[in-house]
């Protein structure tokens, strides 16, 4: 996927007039499908793959009452990988306030992205478990966002983009080929999030409710 096909996607759309169409672009990638018994709430998750060349990401496509209410592309970067960050948040930067089908509308706090770079580059380490002897938490913080319009042939459309970044803590666990791999430590994130004023109201629906996932089978 690209700029150009996340911007013309149809929010709104239902899960069952747009599950194919998402396995088709990703067929040559593993996606997750999972669904609830509340509210028509279905998520669509793809992990290890690419925007344009952007580097690898995962995309989340969130349905809520059966319609598609947000896209969201994800880029994480560990301890060490400040300098990828920098490289990438700059670049998403540079290709979103040079596009014509965007156009920025202020919001707060507006991410400056050197600011975002130089605090990432501060506070990016390896720490502990939370319940180890010598732990010392990671100095999280939310560090702003660019919100765009979406327009189309000069014409404002009802959805909008944003770019948020900023940093946290996780604590990991994975097996593979190497065995097991632990990381205790910051987690710089870059997300793009394209969502539709008609359906902005929908994410309200489930943001302070508790819900469990089951997998998905046709």
């Amino acid at each position: 996927m690209n700029l150009k096909t996340l911007k013309n996607f149809e929010l709104g759309a239902t899960f069952s007039e747009t599950k194919d169409s998402i396995r088709n672009i990703f067929k040559k990638n593993r996606i997750s499908i999972k669904k609830t018994d509340f509210l028509g709430v279905y998520q669509i998750e793809c992990e290890e793959t690419y925007f344009e060349n952007f580097g690898k990401c995962k995309y989340l496509f969130q349905y809520i009452k059966d319609s598609l209410a947000f896209i969201q592309i994800s880029f994480e970067f560990k301890a060490g990988d400040t300098s990828k960050y920098n490289a990438l948040l700059t670049e998403l930067y540079n290709v979103l306030e040079s596009s014509k089908d965007l156009k920025l509308v202020n919001e707060s706090p507006l991410l400056n992205i050197k600011d975002a770079y130089k605090y990432v580059r501060q506070n990016s380490k390896e720490t502990l478990k939370e319940n180890a002897k010598g732990y010392i938490p990671i100095n999280t913080k939310y560090l702003g966002i660019r919100f765009y319009d979406v327009y189309d042939n000069e014409k404002v459309t009802q959805s909008y983009l944003s770019l948020t970044t900023g940093i946290s803590e996780v604590h990991q666990f994975s097996f593979g080929m190497n065995g097991e791999t632990y990381y205790d430590g910051s987690n710089a994130y870059i997300n793009l999030r394209l969502k539709s004023f008609d359906y902005h109201h929908l994410e309200s629906k489930i943001k302070n409710v508790s819900l469990t996932y089951s997998t998905y089978t046709d």
